[in-house]
């Protein structure tokens, strides 16, 4: 998949954002064998990752509902296969932003003693440096958030919610990107999704680090550059990733994936296998 073709495809989106937050997820459900359940930092554990990862469950879905105009959504397409490792995420209870919100008040009060970075630049091209981008951003956004923990009244709680909410996505992220670091070291294909990752979130962000003076002009040009081919990279390790989550040959072969459609959508259709 050349660099140069556009938008990334389904495979790589859903590498970059499932494979990150299963990786995440799994790392949660370890911490909590043998935990207190009712204990705070538990509680508020669970209520990040819910954040973090239903809401791109959630987005893989309506995708897929899109691109198919609702068709064949949970038969044909099997996209209740591909949100496997998700599927624990996406239940009814309570609001993700909701819950969101009120974890990371908790966590910006635990974090209020860490001093936000000093401004100065950081070079994208090292994963190292990535990393350290992500942390400035979690902590500048914790004591951003202060003022608003130190008045009690109401006006205040609501004021802290879009603060919050960036704090719980800038706090996950983190913790998604040090894991991915850990596990790139002894595999490729996660250190693949590593760099889109960090890249892709660098240049989500792009505008904060700049006016944070974290980045420079020149920076984001090279962030660009660097995911371009960062996703080419990924591609060539599409196998492995697909293999690991045992993705059979029915499931990758549902017609959402097929740059023809309409091809294969009537091609599924007319299956005499599928009546």
């Amino acid at each position: 998949m050349p660099a140069s073709t556009g938008p990334p495809s389904f495979p790589v989106r859903w590498a970059r954002g499932t494979v990150a937050r299963t990786i995440y997820g799994n790392s949660i459900k370890t911490s909590l064998a043998g935990s207190d359940l009712t204990d705070r930092d538990t509680v508020v554990s669970v209520m990040l990752a819910k954040h973090f990862i239903q809401p791109h469950a959630l987005q893989s879905v309506t995708n897929s509902r899109l691109k198919m105009a609702a068709q064949g959504m949970f038969s044909a397409n099997r996209v209740a296969d591909y949100l496997g490792v998700c599927h624990a995420a996406i239940t009814g209870e309570g609001d993700c932003h909701v819950l969101g919100s009120v974890a990371d008040r908790v966590l910006a009060k635990h974090l209020a003693g860490k001093p936000a970075p000093e401004a100065g630049v950081h070079d994208p091209a090292d994963p190292g440096d990535r990393l350290n981008l992500f942390h400035a951003r979690t902590l500048t956004i914790v004591q951003e958030a202060q003022p608003y923990l130190e008045t009690p009244g109401l006006e205040a709680r609501l004021a802290i919610i879009p603060d919050a909410l960036a704090l719980a996505e800038a706090y996950c992220a983190e913790e998604a990107l040090q894991l991915l670091q850990e596990h790139g070291t002894e595999y490729a294909e996660i250190a693949a999704v590593r760099d889109v990752f960090a890249l892709s979130y660098l240049d989500q962000h792009a505008t904060w680090y700049l006016t944070h003076r974290l980045l420079e002009i020149d920076d984001i040009a090279t962030i660009k550059q660097q995911l371009r081919h960062a996703i080419d990279n990924l591609a060539q390790c599409l196998p492995q990733l697909l293999d690991a989550f045992g993705f059979d040959d029915e499931i990758l072969g549902a017609p959402v994936l097929s740059e023809d459609l309409p091809t294969a959508w009537e091609s599924r259709c007319n299956d005499p296998q599928r009546h």
